[in-house]
């Protein structure tokens, strides 16, 4: 095994117990979304729909694991792309209903939330031409901004962030 593929691999493990953690720490604390500032308000059927969201984008994130330490370009692509394009808050929302999301979403969270599906998009053109230094990358941007965000907006069901450094892009020495 040479020293790249042993990196990636460790990567991937990392990534995958940090994935199992969140996970835990959901199940854990129910359906609350608290930001730093306060409550996220959203009726029940839009906070339902979120949830629903973030639940899929968790699984697809634990799925691009097992793909990319196996390789597969064409499944990477295709989860890349479905986060991307979103996985459930399109397709069930009314017109009405988006707007009104995006009425009650801090402006924060939908830009964090824009650059994430972005992200997802640069995973899946980076798995299309076969680039594991790339996707590898991707998927750790992915994974910091699920963190980012976590810690910004949902500190009540991801109580692990509490005591986080709140700054942005910047590491204390």
């Amino acid at each position: 095994m040479t020293f790249k593929s042993a990196t990636v691999l460790i990567f991937i493990a990392t990534v995958f117990l940090s994935l199992f953690s969140v996970s835990f720490a959901q199940d854990r604390h129910g359906n609350e979304m608290k930001s730093g500032s306060g409550k996220i308000d959203l009726p029940d059927d839009l906070k339902a729909v979120l949830l629903e969201e973030m639940s899929a984008i968790e699984k697809g994130m634990a799925e691009l694991v097992h793909e990319i330490s196996h390789g597969n370009w064409g499944n990477i692509e295709k989860i890349g792309k479905t986060i991307e394009e979103s996985y459930i808050v399109k397709q069930k929302l009314s017109k009405r209903q988006l707007e009104e999301l995006h009425r009650k979403l801090p402006s924060g969270f939908q830009r964090l939330d824009g650059k994430f599906h972005k992200l997802a998009g640069a995973l899946a053109h980076s798995a299309k031409e076969r680039n594991i230094d790339l996707v590898v990358f991707y998927f750790y941007r992915l994974n910091e901004s699920c963190a980012r965000c976590h810690s910004k907006y949902a500190r009540e069901r991801f109580p692990g962030f509490s005591g986080a450094d709140k700054s942005e892009g910047h590491h204390k020495h």
